[in-house]
């Protein structure tokens, strides 16, 4: 969406961004107000934020939105690879195992964030963080 779009329009939710998709206080607190009916300039003015900060703050909801909804489809097998390599990375090659145990549970066709969900209730606290960011640095959180 470029700005010049959101300046023209009223503009919605990002398609995908449901309710239940958590939301950073800082993009809740602008996309409290849009509901399609506000243009930019009012939403600026009741969130408190500049017009230019908002271009960002709805590509921000879009991204999430977009995350959100490849968490809800299938796991690929380049995301079942990925899922490999950031638990290899993070703790070693029990992380094969603790992936071949989640799909085992799980079966064969399930979401990704399912998956995601599954394996991380296996991962020490103190390899946490590592995981996440491995997930993130691939595009898969």
């Amino acid at each position: 969406m470029t700005t010049r779009a959101l300046d023209a329009a009223l503009p919605n939710w990002p398609t995908g961004l449901r309710d239940e998709v958590p939301l950073p206080f800082s993009l809740w607190r602008v996309m409290h107000f849009v509901n399609g009916q506000r243009g930019m300039e009012d939403i600026a003015r009741l969130s408190g934020l500049p017009t230019e900060e908002l271009t960002s703050v709805m590509e921000q909801a879009a991204q999430l939105a977009d995350r959100a909804r490849q968490r809800a489809q299938p796991i690929t097998p380049a995301q079942l690879a990925v899922l490999r390599q950031c638990l290899l990375a993070v703790v070693g090659p029990i992380g094969l195992v603790i992936l071949e145990d989640a799909l085992e549970d799980l079966g064969e066709v399930v979401a990704l964030g399912t998956v995601m969900s599954h394996v991380a209730q296996d991962i020490p606290q103190k390899q946490m963080q590592a995981f996440v960011h491995q997930l993130r640095q691939n595009g898969l959180a």
